[in-house]
């Protein structure tokens, strides 16, 4: 009897989802969908639960054996999400509007978020940054909104997608009233 395929994880390419069994006296059959029966043994690329059946078509000399079915899963993959530099520091040479890069290294699929924790900000209810990402160039540019001091946080992600586990790094952003 063929024996489901265990620790698939997506990596894009195509995969056998049982190590097929050995068959004397008879032909072993395989489907997807049990309609679509045939020798090869079924494969599958995407993330996800594969059900695949199997049956032995006996020959003049032996029986069949009827159908069963076999559970396979294919993982998503855990994607790699960087961001460097992992802090960003604005100080007070930096003033209002200046800008600093952040690079974001990443090999999912899916559309980036961004947020930042409530710090951003002042007790005045100022903003001291603003920020956007380039996803063709995947880089996040931070931009110095207020002169005033502090630390924000901010979080870059993607969510889970079909073949792709969520991912997220944080990026400390520190104001300083002095230069380095």
């Amino acid at each position: 009897a063929p024996t489901a395929k265990t620790g698939l994880v997506y990596d894009g390419d195509s995969h056998a989802l049982v190590d097929p069994g050995t068959v004397s006296g008879g032909t072993m059959y395989y489907s997807l969908d049990e309609s679509d029966w045939n020798t090869t043994v079924p494969t599958g690329t995407n993330a996800g639960n594969y059900r695949v059946y199997w049956k032995i078509v006996g020959d003049a000399d032996h029986v069949d054996v009827d159908q069963q079915d076999l559970s396979v899963t294919i993982g998503k993959k855990t994607p790699t999400l960087t961001v460097s530099p992992t802090s960003v520091t604005f100080t007070s040479s930096d003033v209002v509007n200046t800008t600093k890069e952040v690079q974001i290294t990443y090999d999912g699929d899916g559309d980036f978020y961004y947020n930042y924790d409530d710090d951003n900000h002042d007790s005045g209810g100022i903003e001291m940054v603003s920020y956007s990402i380039d996803a063709s160039t995947k880089k996040l540019t931070i931009t110095r909104a207020s002169d005033k001091t502090g630390n924000v946080t901010i979080t870059v992600g993607t969510k889970a997608t079909t073949n792709y586990s969520s991912a997220s790094q944080s990026i400390t952003v520190k104001f300083r009233s002095t230069a380095l």
